[in-house]
């Protein structure tokens, strides 16, 4: 067989030695996870009366603090039983510093008594860790006697913040001594890793080797099919002057790639034509 057709051959096993190299030696990405942070507090026993009562139209709040920061993404409360027949949605607002702070999200959702109720927040705002928000709910304008209500302690089981109650449509607010049953949910890291600490210490520095072409180092292979048995050789070498052929390798170190060029020449002094 002619000796350019051999290269011709060697050069498309060649090809496919390097697409299998690189399948094999290239990690997939990993998939992203996406993190939340849940802020809960269980409460059970009391209630805060949501509507009419004692001729008077009750909202109810409760404060507290994020420990990370995130988006808001959604939040929980645990509906009591209702108290005569009320009607209509319950309203909801989500507000920044106090109880009477600016309204950073609102809106409302259709009452479940003796349930829990889980809200989805839709482009919520930006919490900040260590920053004091607030929970209100209302529903106002109703008939004598009728009114919702949301599932408290009965005593304080939350240090960062209390339950309240308003009865002048959240002008002002009366803190109580429990806390309601509520969760808020953000997109944020609910932890912040410790940074290492540096050391004072010089560190050591590690020589980097220096890689030394060896002309007379010689490595013969052979390839692995009788229409392919011609030995080749295979010199580590920085002289492409007299190349008559390249070979291209894809090593996985790491993270990155380590790519490895390798001199490639048929040697005509053994094998046969097939």
């Amino acid at each position: 067989m002619p000796h350019d057709k051999r290269v011709f051959r060697f050069v498309g096993l060649a090809a496919l030695l390097l697409l299998a190299t690189l399948a094999l030696s290239i990690p997939s990405a990993p998939a992203l996870a996406a993190d939340s942070c849940t802020l809960a507090v269980t409460a059970s026993g009391g209630v805060l009366t949501v509507g009419e009562t004692g001729g008077v139209q009750r909202r109810a709040g409760q404060t507290f603090i994020v420990n990370s920061s995130g988006t808001l993404t959604e939040f929980r409360l645990r509906q009591s039983s209702n108290t005569g027949s009320p009607t209509g949605p319950i309203y909801w607002e989500f507000r920044g510093a106090s109880l009477t702070g600016s309204v950073l999200a609102s809106g409302s959702f259709t009452s479940s008594p003796s349930n829990d109720i889980s809200i989805m927040v839709s482009g919520g705002p930006f919490l900040a860790a260590g920053s004091t928000y607030a929970l209100t709910f209302y529903a106002d304008s109703q008939s004598s006697g009728n009114a919702y209500r949301v599932q408290t302690s009965t005593t304080s089981v939350y240090a960062d913040g209390v339950g309240a109650l308003s009865s002048n449509a959240g002008s002002s607010w009366t803190n109580q001594t429990f806390d309601m049953q509520f969760s808020v949910i953000t997109n944020g890291l609910c932890s912040t890793p410790t940074p290492t600490a540096f050391s004072s210490s010089t560190p050591t520095t590690t020589p980097t080797p220096t890689l030394t072409p060896t002309p007379d180092f010689w490595v013969i292979a052979t390839l692995p099919t009788q229409a392919y048995n011609y030995p080749i050789a295979i010199k580590p070498t920085a002289d492409f002057g007299d190349m008559s052929l390249f070979a291209i390798g894809v090593v996985t170190a790491g993270m990155g790639l380590l790519i490895l060029i390798v001199k490639v020449r048929w040697d005509r002094n053994v094998g046969t034509d097939a």
